[in-house]
């Protein structure tokens, strides 16, 4: 059934994938891998599902959390989805979602979402004012010298 996720939102419309599915796919986290690999890419193609751009960014709470899954073809996934939903937010959208996504990423506890933020700052960086540059680039420092040598690569 997670394969069918592009065809449940379309049923359920805008609101409701929004107000019931989008919660419901965010309990999924303790599943088993090969769900959350198609989970993570599933979740990439709904921005349509969800009301177009404005409410794309929804999609961003299931996938921060799927990126910092102890498997890393689960973290990838979510990655790029995440790029896939990056695509069509505008630079406000950006700058409200996005960009606290990533620091909250970069700072995390677990290395597994420190892996996944460093894929995520150049999509990120360009729409930040100077002053949140200026940020990113220390936090990007920071994991370049991470003790973890995952983080670092």
């Amino acid at each position: 059934s997670m394969k069918k996720l592009t065809t449940i939102a379309k049923a359920l419309g805008p609101e409701r994938t929004i107000r019931e599915l989008v919660p419901y796919l965010s309990e999924f986290v303790d599943d088993e891998d090969d769900i959350l690999v198609v989970l993570s890419e599933q979740l990439g193609d709904l921005p349509d599902c969800v009301g177009g751009p404005e409410n794309a960014h929804v999609l961003l709470v299931p996938l921060e959390t799927l990126s910092g899954i102890e498997e890393a073809v689960v973290r990838d996934r979510a990655v790029e989805s995440m790029k896939k939903i990056v695509e069509v937010l505008n630079k406000s959208q950006l700058q409200t979602h996005m960009a606290p996504l990533v620091k909250r990423l970069a700072t995390g506890k677990w290395f597994t979402s420190r892996v996944s933020s460093s894929s995520l700052f150049e999509i990120v960086y360009a729409s930040l004012a100077p002053q949140d540059q200026d940020e990113m680039r220390q936090l990007f420092v920071k994991l370049c010298e991470d003790d973890t040598p995952m983080v670092r690569r």
